[in-house]
């Protein structure tokens, strides 16, 4: 049976504000050290569980901002498919709520969505994305609208990592979606071939560029040294005179 404990506002908004500070908790990106993912979600459960009751352990919130998360990519996801349909009604379209508005700001899922025509989330995709049984969306919107105070959580699971990496990653038949995701790659793989030769041909023409510059710089400086070499020559041509000219006042004398 699923547990009902309720989470204040005060606590929902907090933990969004702590996803900002904790990006790559917010985006499910952990690193290898044993055991730092735990001890950050449990501190950041001590500062949500001083804002209760109800209290909860860091796995537990962890799963509450997955669902969250979940929860407003859904709504994108609906919006997308609604706008979309030849039978397409605005009054359909949901409008997200400022706090929704937050975490998708935070976590760019709007971009993501309409990354590609079956909203591919190839490249940030995290085992984030692994989600309990939903909460009771018109629950969590009395929260997020403001009409309500509150949300229930429902009870926490536990899921094994490899066994939802086998089975949601697996085409399971369909193979447009499959070659879709091929595709997708393969445009993306060219795209950044072809950024990378233009940096190397913007490289290139700068090294050239370059390369002109000291030529100009040193053919300069080459003028410049016959310059004064031909100033000295002439300055040394007026001194002669100079002494030639005194010396034939003074015989004259």
């Amino acid at each position: 049976m699923p547990t009902h404990r309720t989470t204040n506002a005060l606590q929902f908004q907090r933990l969004v504000q702590l996803m900002k500070k904790h990006i790559d908790l917010a985006r499910g990106v952990y690193t290898n050290v044993p055991g730092e993912t735990n001890k950050r979600w449990n501190v950041i459960a001590s500062e949500l569980n001083s804002l209760g009751p109800p209290t909860r352990n860091g796995h537990q919130w962890q799963k509450v901002w997955i669902d969250t998360k979940g929860r407003v990519k859904k709504i994108l996801r609906l919006n997308k498919a609604e706008l979309k349909s030849t039978k397409s009604d605005i009054k359909n379209v949901k409008q997200l709520t400022p706090l929704q508005r937050e975490i998708d700001e935070l976590l760019s899922l709007s971009r993501m969505v309409n990354a590609s025509e079956d909203s591919l989330d190839t490249d940030h995709t995290t085992m984030d994305d692994v989600k309990p049984q939903p909460t009771d969306p018109e629950v969590l919107d009395e929260l997020i609208n403001g009409t309500k105070q509150s949300f229930e959580p429902i009870e926490i699971t536990t899921v094994d990592p490899l066994q939802f990496f086998q089975t949601t990653h697996q085409p399971q038949g369909d193979s447009k979606t499959l070659e879709k995701r091929v595709a997708l790659l393969k445009k993306q793989t060219q795209i950044q071939e072809e950024t990378l030769q233009r940096f190397t041909q913007i490289q290139e023409n700068t090294c050239e560029i370059a390369k002109s510059l000291h030529k100009l710089v040193d053919a300069q400086e080459r003028r410049n040294q016959i310059l004064e070499a031909e100033l000295e020559l002439k300055r040394r041509k007026l001194e002669l005179k100079e002494k030639e000219l005194i010396r034939n006042v003074s015989q004259s004398y």
